[in-house]
């Protein structure tokens, strides 16, 4: 087997193996790549994060109302939500550097028309196509990493990944706020333009370049998942606000899943990878993914309601305590990569979630200002316990897969990430329209109930046994 990540698809001896045997690159060059990718992962993020705090300086500036600017935001989340999974499939088409550089190149000339844009219209699209364009990133990531890195490393890279991820979606309203202290919000998107030349230069120097499996691109099922997904998210952001709308695109949501799945099965190569899904491991895994994430997200909207009504401690304390919890994160992710090369994921996955869970009833449990160690020690608990469960909940998505499938479990791990993050949304939103006197006690409940559900999916992972374990 070649080492110098030319090779093919072919290559894997071990494709219902997960790929055990692959060597990953040589180094120094892996690290390059690492680099590469881990850049623009970090890119991505922050993309997400970066512009929050200038949207009331872009309302005054382009004369529009707060609602309006807010799809700003909304534009570039949405797009990216219903892009991962059709970008999954062109990676595996064309061949995943191809598409993580076309996305790269996408990104840099969407932030370039974002920064020179003069109003809200020409912003929302250009935000729209940098979501679309850094889907194409984030869909192939986990694949990249997968094909540079051999399977004992994998868990390592994907720590790091982690570990980048907390790291700037902590950093990006810090950055943001600098930004404008010093210069007008247009900075906000011209920032990214460096960070998208320099991951390109180095993923044209090292990425692996891995043949495409050369097939028709499933049109049908594109807009079918675009539908799905994108009437999902729209009712989780309607929802606080017209509750019946939210309903009626939930409806539709529904309609077009249903019509999606009934489509996947008479497709030689369905988009939705419901052959995946179908492995002992894979299907588990994801669902576990979605709760673990939609506990987070859940939790970490709750919580400064938590602080600021329940604790009565003010804007800057709770905004110090809640940065423990990414703080955590970061700290532990490298520690459960490397862990993850050696031990049984399903028992990391079910030990990281269930202390997430115990910490999580404990905050919902005290009821007025606790002492400040006391309120460190449990949020930084929750971050410990979603770290030791995000990284080798990651490694097992993406080694569950054939390695030439590697694609398509990136795809359905990154838009696990996204539905499981709209989910939490959600149940948020919900919570506070129909228990709004108690209802951030009842959302951390909330999420440590999704918590200990992520816990019981990788028990039940773990009694299946090796099949169903995806280890090292």
């Amino acid at each position: 087997m070649a080492n110098d990540g030319s090779a093919s698809r072919h290559q894997d001896p071990t494709s219902g193996a997960g790929g055990a045997d692959w060597p990953g690159l040589p180094l120094p060059r892996r690290h390059v790549a690492a680099a590469a990718v881990l850049l623009a992962v970090a890119m991505s993020v922050l993309l997400g994060s970066i512009v929050n705090l200038g949207l009331p300086i872009m309302a005054v500036e382009l004369g529009v109302p707060p609602a309006q600017v807010v799809w700003v935001v909304t534009a570039y989340q949405l797009a990216l939500l219903i892009s991962l999974l059709p970008s999954a499939a062109l990676g595996e088409i064309l061949g995943y550097r191809r598409v993580f550089l076309a996305g790269l190149v996408g990104v840099a000339l969407a932030s370039l028309v974002c920064a020179l844009s003069q109003s809200l219209a020409v912003l929302v699209i250009a935000r729209a196509l940098q979501g679309i364009a850094a889907a194409g990133v984030m869909s192939v990531n986990g694949a990249l990493l997968r094909h540079s890195f051999p399977a004992g490393g994998l868990g390592r890279a994907i720590g790091l990944n982690a570990l980048v991820v907390a790291l700037s979606g902590t950093l990006g309203p810090g950055l943001g706020a600098l930004i404008l202290s010093v210069g007008s919000w247009h900075w906000l998107f011209a920032v990214t333009l460096p960070l998208a030349l320099l991951a390109g230069g180095l993923g044209m120097a090292a990425l692996p370049r891995i043949a495409g499996a050369p097939r028709p691109f499933d049109r049908v099922g594109a807009v079918l998942s675009a539908l799905a997904f994108g009437f999902f998210f729209i009712g989780a952001d309607r929802l606080p606000a017209v509750p019946l709308v939210a309903l009626g695109t939930f409806v539709a949501a529904a309609v077009a899943a249903t019509a999606l799945v009934r489509h996947q099965r008479s497709q030689p190569y369905p988009l939705l990878p419901l052959d995946l899904l179908a492995l002992p491991s894979m299907g588990v895994a994801i669902a576990g993914s979605v709760a673990g994430f939609a506990a987070q997200m859940l939790a970490l909207i709750a919580l400064p309601f938590l602080m600021l009504t329940v604790w009565q401690i003010g804007p800057a304390e709770s905004g110090a305590l809640l940065l423990w919890w990414p703080l955590a994160v970061g700290a532990l992710a490298p520690v459960a990569g490397r862990l993850a090369d050696r031990l049984d994921t399903a028992v990391l996955c079910a030990a990281g979630s269930g202390l997430l869970c115990v910490a999580l009833m404990l905050l919902s449990r005290i009821a007025d200002a606790p002492p400040y160690g006391v309120a460190i020690l449990s949020i930084a608990a929750c971050g410990v316990g979603f770290g030791l469960f995000q990284t080798p909940n990651a490694r097992a998505i993406l080694i569950s897969a054939p390695l030439h499938r590697s694609g398509g479990a990136g795809g359905m791990q990154a838009t696990a990430r996204q539905s499981g993050q709209s989910l939490g949304t959600v149940t948020a939103a919900a919570i506070f329209q129909l228990r709004p006197h108690d209802a951030a006690t009842v959302c951390i409940e909330a999420a440590a109930g999704l918590a200990l559900a992520a816990c019981a999916l990788s028990l039940a992972r773990w009694f299946r046994g090796p099949a169903g374990r995806a280890g090292p």
